[in-house]
C-alpha cells in the first residue's frame, strides 16, 4: 500500500504479555523531493549553503560579446562595434 498510494502507513501494536490488545493505524501524507531537498539543506551547516547555491545557480545564456554591449548600455556607453554600425548607416 505504501508503494502505490499517496499517503505512508504506520501499524503500532499494544500488547499485553503476549496479546495483542490494541492496533494503531497512522495515515501520513508522503513528502515531496522538494521538501524533503529544502529540509536536508536547512539541516547541513550555513557556512557552505553559500557556496553550494553558487555552484547550482543557472549559467548565463548570454554570449560574452552580447554581456560586454549591455554593459556599456548600461553605463550611457555605445556598445562595443556600434560606431561601424553607424558608419554603414550613414553610406
Amino acid at each position: 500500500m505504501d508503494q502505490l498510494g499517496r499517503f505512508t502507513t504506520t501499524v503500532s501494536e499494544t500488547r499485553r504479555s503476549r496479546q495483542v490488545v490494541g492496533v494503531a493505524l497512522a495515515f501520513e501524507p508522503k513528502r515531496s523531493p522538494a521538501v524533503e531537498a529544502a529540509e536536508k539543506e536547512l539541516a547541513g551547516p550555513r557556512g557552505s549553503r553559500k557556496a553550494r547555491r553558487k555552484d547550482q545557480a543557472q549559467p548565463d545564456l548570454l554570449d560574452p560579446g552580447t554581456r560586454l554591449a549591455l554593459a556599456a548600455l548600461k553605463e550611457g556607453r555605445d556598445p562595443p562595434g556600434a560606431a561601424k554600425l553607424k558608419a554603414k548607416g550613414d553610406a
